[in-house]
């Protein structure tokens, strides 16, 4: 859909170039100007919103879910508009160094903005309440009630807007780049705790809405809600989701991982593949004892299903954003191993998807990502003299822990 939607825009992209290349116009012999139009920035919102969607994390909250008494699909429409301004800009910025090669790119990319005017344009554009768009955008920006949750925080996440002093905004074109909503999710964390706890709390139901959406009557049949596995009284562990095809005679156990969002490298990276793998083998390894001393009869009595031959029993360990953390930890393949993103594809591209289609999809997805895994270099100057590490594998415990 993503794609078709994309092609779309290239064709009126090109239908529009004549007219965005006359707008734009060189500023006091080193900055930039240009005009704009109505239809200009509602193809420009286009881009604005396709990119925002591409990014991971953008789903941590649902649509409806409130934070700081304003939903969050109402941040979103913020964080699309500013960010589809952002997209337009770029276009006339490639365009005029394009006419103009001897400009500083730091001149161009970079611009500011009157806060009372942008607050009133921004308003108009997306025809909202001036209060509450201000409440929104200080969400998106790094100013002095906030700093210290951004600036101190382990992990960067660049801030879509800077306000600059009392009176004017910053507007980094990198800050709505670099992933927004690193810096948006961070924020509504640190100014509305009770509202992301509570939303924290739901978020395993949800996850499960959208994935027994994906798995539809008559042919398949899932669980409403978790499933404890006791041993007797003791419960061992439980299954986040549970899923019974009909048709091929196959179950499918799902342990899903939430995940706080955390960039490719560094100590978050590392802390969320121990998160994942540590607790998904030991997950992997309690539902094995308890399927090898129950069998699939009491799983399948919660569903309704008594088929007249045992089923075929697959295990998902489906992390939310990341599943293949390469040459860090040693993972159990009893188990397919895949982010949502991953799955949802695998399951839209494979026809009439069987559980075992999507199994063999995805392992061979995970295979191909581990062969091309190039492994992590470390370089330490010592002296007149560079050491390089190449680490084939995380310890399963630093000196630290």
């Amino acid at each position: 859909m993503d794609r078709a939607w994309e092609e779309g825009l290239e064709r009126r992209h090109m239908s529009i170039l004549p007219e965005l290349t006359r707008r734009v116009d060189v500023f006091q012999n080193w900055g930039i100007r240009y005009t704009t139009t109505t239809e200009i920035d509602r193809y420009f919102d286009e881009w604005g919103q396709l990119y925002l969607r591409r990014m991971w994390s953008h789903d941590l909250i649902g649509p409806e879910e409130k934070l700081g008494g304003n939903q969050f699909n109402e941040y979103l429409g913020v964080l699309a508009a500013i960010s589809g301004r952002c997209q337009k800009h770029l276009c006339f910025t490639g365009l005029l160094r394009h006419k103009h090669p001897h400009l500083d790119w730091r001149n161009l990319l970079t611009t500011f903005a009157p806060f009372d005017e942008f607050l009133v344009s921004l308003a108009r554009h997306l025809d909202a309440d001036r209060l509450q768009l201000q409440q929104i955008l200080s969400s998106l920006t790094l100013e002095p009630s906030n700093k210290d949750a951004h600036l101190q925080a382990a992990e960067t996440a660049w801030a879509p807007i800077v306000r600059s002093n009392q009176n004017n905004f910053i507007l980094p074109a990198y800050g709505l780049e670099i992933n927004p909503f690193l810096f948006l999710l961070r924020d509504l964390q640190n100014k509305y705790p009770q509202d992301w706890f509570e939303i924290a709390n739901n978020r395993e139901k949800r996850w499960r809405r959208e994935l027994n959406d994906v798995f539809l009557r008559p042919r398949w049949t899932c669980a409403e809600a978790g499933i404890p596995l006791r041993d007797e009284r003791r419960v061992m562990t439980d299954i986040d989701a549970l899923v019974y095809d009909h048709e091929k005679n196959e179950i499918g156990l799902f342990q899903l991982k939430w995940q706080q969002p955390v960039g490719p490298h560094g100590r978050g990276s590392r802390s969320a593949a121990k998160n994942l793998v540590v607790e998904s083998n030991k997950w992997i390894t309690q539902v094995s004892a308890w399927l090898s001393k129950y069998g699939t009869a009491p799983l399948l009595e919660r569903l309704g299903a008594s088929p007249t031959t045992s089923p075929h029993v697959i295990l998902f360990v489906l992390g939310r954003y990341n599943a293949q953390f390469a040459g860090k930890r040693v993972v159990d393949q009893t188990a397919v191993w895949a982010d949502w993103a991953h799955f949802i594809r695998a399951v839209a591209e494979t026809t009439r998807s069987s559980l075992s289609d999507i199994e063999m999809r995805l392992r061979s997805e995970a295979a191909r990502i581990r062969a091309d895994f190039q492994g992590e270099s470390y370089v330490v100057p010592l002296d007149d003299m560079a050491v390089i590490f190449n680490p084939s594998q995380e310890p399963e415990q630093s000196p630290s822990e």
